[in-house]
């Protein structure tokens, strides 16, 4: 192995692009031959990284609030990269640095990585029609739900209790999440099944508590009145001053005037979990008749490079169907990805990016303009540097990068002006994802417009961020070429097997390129169809 010295010193003027022709080739020479070095090459190209897109990230999206745009007024970026060594004497990334050296000398033999935390005391499992009171953001399914008001202005939803006691709701309906086996209604009609393992749960409401012992219950809250309906098993209904009553199987009680009710609910006036279970399945057939119109009709879009809509039968067909205009020339070919299912069942399929090797490889040539690249994603964790959604093989002028960083943000780098120190630049979202959110279908987009000379990142129809390209930087022709949807980085010889593992854990189904700058309008109409 070279001196570590000499090493050192060729890798970091490398990094700072000041290598000369000979000594270019004595690097590639060196690590051509040496394992050690190549090792130490990777440990180089890590930290340089790290510091670098640390602190451009958190110049250019300091808000860490989830899904909260950042100020509309751009924040004055540096225009010029540091080189390597004089990176360590900045004041802003004296403590950074100090951490990522730690980091990089120990990682070999130590974790670094703590418990993750989250707040809440149920999940909203299911929701057919719901429409939400006083939600920002909209609630979602699979999101947990910490102590609060849910409150639903119309159609139905679904909680489920760290406890084990499922909740419906039906709109329009006030609802309060105190713990995990404690909750208040305030209004509408709530039914609750409560199995053995959850027994306990204490569903209160202005009028009265009612503690169940193992049941199914419902409760109807109005000005008019306040009924409790035992559909099966036991509860006990607690008020003040009075005297605990039991009810059982069949009974009902008014709550306000402390008697029973003379008359069982009538069919239907309380969903159950078979009821939901119907109501459910029609209202996904019809939300994926609905997609499936919409998609016919954008595969005749002429701006519309290629599209992949992933509901092709097959669980090992290894090609990946380009429904656009353009047509079978650029299909994709499938590597290692395995077909699973989509947002929506059967026969809707998406491709999830596992073992590590997966990816889809594509070829799309041309020149154009503006670019706007589209998809649904599952995400299971970020536990990458980088996370690709799609990126060319080669970073020339006018190519772009899509990627989510393991810090949740959502980013877009672009090609300036290749061969210049500096000549690229990345785009950031605010934080878009966090662990809480594992396993949920979002929706993304990122648009670079070349007649605005901006870039703007989208969730779940939604713009989080908006920037815009300095004059020095302008873009006006964008290109792809050969690229890869999930991953990132192939091998480049027999003698040099090594790639960068950016394979997103998790899944990708419905990807779309545009090339033309979509509007916020026509973004949020393809979440609205296109949401399970």
């Amino acid at each position: 192995m070279k001196p570590p010295t000499e090493l050192s010193s060729l890798i970091e003027k490398h990094l700072d692009g000041l290598l000369s022709d000979d000594e270019f080739a004595q690097l590639q020479q060196i690590l051509k031959s040496d394992a050690a070095a190549r090792q130490q090459f990777r440990r180089y190209l890590n930290l340089d990284a790290a510091l670098y897109d640390q602190i451009e990230g958190d110049q250019l999206a300091l808000d860490k609030q989830l899904w909260q745009s950042p100020p509309t007024s751009p924040i004055e970026k540096p225009k010029t990269r540091k080189p390597f060594l004089q990176s360590f004497a900045l004041p802003l990334a004296a403590s950074l640095t100090v951490g990522i050296l730690v980091w990089w000398i120990q990682s070999s033999t130590v974790s670094t990585d703590k418990e993750t935390l989250h707040q809440g005391f149920a999940i909203l499992t299911r929701m057919v029609d719901a429409e939400w009171e006083n939600s920002a953001p909209p609630h979602s399914e699979g999101q947990i739900l910490p102590a609060g008001h849910l409150q639903l202005k119309s159609g139905l939803a679904q909680v489920e209790f760290f406890s084990g006691a499922t909740v419906i709701l039906q709109g329009q309906a006030d609802l309060e999440i105190i713990s995990t086996s404690e909750a208040r209604c305030l209004s509408g009609k709530v039914r609750a099944h409560v199995p053995p393992a959850a027994r306990g749960f204490i569903l209160r409401t202005p009028k009265g508590d009612i503690v169940d012992l193992g049941t199914d219950f419902a409760v109807d809250i109005s000005d008019q009145q306040s009924q409790v309906h035992v559909f099966e098993g036991e509860i006990e209904v607690h008020q003040k001053e009075q005297q605990v009553r039991s009810l059982t199987t069949g009974q009902g009680f008014e709550l306000v005037s402390r008697s029973p009710n003379a008359q069982a609910p009538k069919p239907g006036t309380f969903i159950s979990l078979s009821d939901l279970d119907d109501r459910f399945d029609l209202s996904e057939q019809s939300r994926f008749a609905k997609w499936q119109s919409h998609s016919q009709n954008l595969r005749k879009d002429p701006n519309l490079i290629a599209y992949y809509p992933f509901d092709q039968p097959g669980s090992w067909q290894r090609t990946l169907k380009n429904e656009a205009l353009s047509g079978s020339e650029l299909d994709g070919a499938i590597v290692g990805a395995r077909r699973v299912e989509g947002r929506w069942p059967y026969p809707k399929n998406a491709l999830e990016f596992k073992p590590t090797g997966s990816r889809t490889r594509v070829f799309i040539p041309g020149e154009f303009a503006s670019i706007s690249f589209v998809c649904w994603a599952r995400i299971d964790s970020l536990d990458r540097q980088y996370n690709a959604l799609f990126l060319s093989d080669n970073f020339q002028e006018g190519e772009l990068h899509w990627q989510i960083r393991h810090d949740g943000k959502l980013m877009l780098s672009l090609m300036h002006a290749e061969g210049k120190k500096g000549g690229n630049r990345t785009y950031f979202s605010p934080p878009i994802w966090d662990k809480s959110m594992s396993g949920q279908w979002i929706h993304l987009a990122s648009v670079f417009d070349t007649e605005k000379q901006s870039i703007t990142h989208y969730v779940n129809g939604k713009s989080v961020s908006n920037e815009r390209i300095t004059p020095a930087r302008e873009v006006h022709t964008t290109r792809i070429g050969a690229g890869e949807i999930g991953n990132w980085g192939l091998p480049l010889r027999a003698d040099d097997p090594w790639f960068a593992i950016r394979n997103l854990n998790g899944a990708i189904d419905e990807f779309a390129i545009f090339s033309t700058a979509l509007s916020a309008e026509r973004i949020l109409k393809m979440y609205e169809l296109g949401k399970p």
